[in-house]
């Protein structure tokens, strides 16, 4: 009996040591993976082509951003359980003052470190190496294969006095210094071509009101934090920002994305105003490159005004506004815009002086404004909150033989794509003098394609029409249809009985198909037994305490508080 409680004794014993150590490594590859690189190894997986395809919705929905919200099952908490409340971004603006050096407009000789390697990134410590990197690629550097990571929060300007509460002027930023974008602003003479990891470090004080035009004097380039990418840029954060400048397009995060990526990227507290733009959004101002170009999984929150004097003679003008994309068209199905949200107020005034109204030759001014993008292929897993007021003034001495018409859009005002899972809530006021402005709830105008889909699914909208009566009635889902031989699907799609159609109070344009498509009064928008064929486990969430009970898409529950 000695022998056999020896015996057992000694199995317990190693099985307390083996569940030991069992623990360990569970500890450790849970450290490891909160720890480890989350940069451009953990992109969408390549496709055979080396594009990125669409994001997967394990790629997306990560809490970064100066001042983001975190999913109910991710909230931080301090090692006795407690909840830790997360700083608002008056206080991170607050700390970053008292803990970070103010650029002092110098450049460095010398990056903090690193062989350019996906294993082992150039390191930017500072305002100073990040300036550098911007020099390098303005002078015609070439980073294609070539990491960067940021180590460290910047603070490019005093955000002391910031007014959070502004509703589009800054009193305190007279002296700031102006940040040259990275990637030459001249039209894509110089791009960046590598891939930039931020760490889901913050970018404090970005400003630029600077004007650039090409050498036969018109407005050109890109302006952002980039101003011209080839390549990939994530997880960077952009807070208290003023961008005022005269440039062909405008973003928080990168002016002109001429080809690749931007994801985890997060713009807030930002103030972007123009008085001559072509292409202007929160995070990019124009995504109409090649194939595989995506934004993935970012926020904006700020104010975005734009003043367009167009000079129409025989010519064509537009202008593209949204709150994530000014433009996102792309030329092929497998870009877009993914698990984005925005929540922006946004002003447009366009004023155009038509000097031969008989000119017939063609041409045109085309205005698109949108909560998500102005003009946009593919949307999906998006959501919006917006005011939106737009203004078109167009002065002649007689009738225009010209098209002369704006598309405004809860998520986009026109659209040549598919969206899908995505709504919108807010408001949209519109003015005019002789031009037309098309208003829906989700897109403007749907431009058939005969090449591709068009179409909207499994989205809704809760928007109002605050115009004044001169307008013909919004439309719940979109206001117009161009049919250009391709058929236009609408699907398991729900609006707010403010509106009387889903055309307004038209009939569906030719060409339109529609199944499933009905309004529901505002309060039965927060009844999930009211939307059919819609999956609220894995597609939607709805919760009375989030988004004033309204669904929003699931991947980006963590981005609304």
């Amino acid at each position: 009996m000695k022998r056999l409680f020896y015996v057992m004794s000694l199995v317990l014993v190693i099985c307390i040591i083996l569940s030991t150590l069992s623990g360990c490594n569970a500890s450790r590859k849970t450290d490891d993976s909160a720890t480890g690189d989350s940069s451009l190894e953990n992109l969408p997986d390549q496709g055979n082509d080396g594009q990125p395809g669409e994001p997967s919705n394990s790629d997306l929905g990560r809490e970064t951003g100066p001042n983001a919200n975190l999913n109910s099952d991710d909230e931080p908490s301090d090692n006795t359980g407690n909840l830790i409340e997360e700083e608002t971004i008056e206080e991170k603006a607050k700390n970053a003052m008292q803990n970070l050096e103010i650029w002092d407009g110098r450049t460095a000789e010398s990056f903090g470190g690193g062989h350019g390697t996906m294993e082992d990134p150039y390191r930017i410590n500072n305002a100073r190496q990040l300036a550098k990197l911007a020099r390098d690629t303005n002078s015609g550097v070439d980073f294609s294969g070539i990491y960067f990571e940021l180590t460290s929060d910047i603070l490019l300007n005093d955000i002391s006095q910031w007014d959070f509460n502004s509703t589009g002027d800054q009193s305190s930023i007279d002296n700031w210094q102006t940040w040259m974008p990275i990637g030459n602003p001249d039209y894509r003479n110089t791009r960046f071509t590598g891939s930039f990891d931020g760490n889901s470090h913050t970018i404090w004080g970005l400003y630029n009101t600077g004007t650039y035009l090409n050498d036969g004097g018109y407005v050109s380039g890109g302006v952002g934090l980039f101003g011209c990418v080839d390549g990939a840029v994530s997880n960077i954060n952009v807070a208290c920002a003023y961008l005022t400048p005269v440039a062909e397009y405008i973003g928080g995060i990168v002016g002109d994305l001429y080809s690749g990526t931007i994801s985890n990227c997060h713009v807030e507290q930002a103030i972007i105003k123009t008085a001559f733009s072509f292409c202007v959004g929160g995070i990019c101002g124009d995504m109409s490159g090649n194939s595989g170009c995506w934004i993935a999984d970012s926020t904006m929150e700020g104010i975005i005004a734009c003043f367009k004097n167009n000079e129409m003679f025989h010519g064509v003008d537009w202008l593209h506004v949204g709150g994530i994309a000014g433009r996102s068209i792309g030329y092929q199905d497998d870009g877009g815009i993914f698990n984005c949200f925005s929540d922006c107020d946004v002003t447009v005034y366009s004023y155009t002086e038509v000097e031969n109204p008989d000119d017939t030759r063609g041409g045109g001014v085309f205005i698109h404004v949108g909560g998500i993008s102005g003009y946009c292929a593919n949307l999906k897993n998006c959501y919006s909150k917006f005011t939106m007021n737009v203004e078109c003034e167009v002065h002649a001495d007689k009738e225009i033989k010209r098209d002369l018409d704006a598309s405004v859009g809860g998520l986009a005002g026109s659209c040549s794509g598919i969206i899908t899972n995505c709504g919108a809530y807010g408001t949209i006021e519109r003015t005019r003098t002789k031009m037309t402005i098309y208003a829906g709830g989700i897109v403007g105008n749907l431009v058939g394609d005969s090449e591709r889909p068009v179409g909207i699914s499994s989205s809704y909208s809760n928007v109002k029409d605050v115009s004044d009566s001169q307008f013909d009635t919004m439309g719940g889902i979109a206001r117009k249809a161009t049919y250009d031989g391709g058929d236009i699907s609408i699907t398991d799609c729900y609006y707010s009985d403010a509106q009387p159609g889903s055309f307004g109070l038209y009939s569906p344009p030719f060409g339109v198909f529609m199944n499933m498509v009905e309004s529901l009064p505002e309060s039965e928008l927060k009844n999930t037994d009211n939307f059919a064929n819609w999956d609220f486990i894995m597609d939607w969430h709805q919760d009375d305490n989030i988004n004033d009970g309204f669904p929003v898409p699931a991947t980006i529950i963590g981005f609304f508080n």
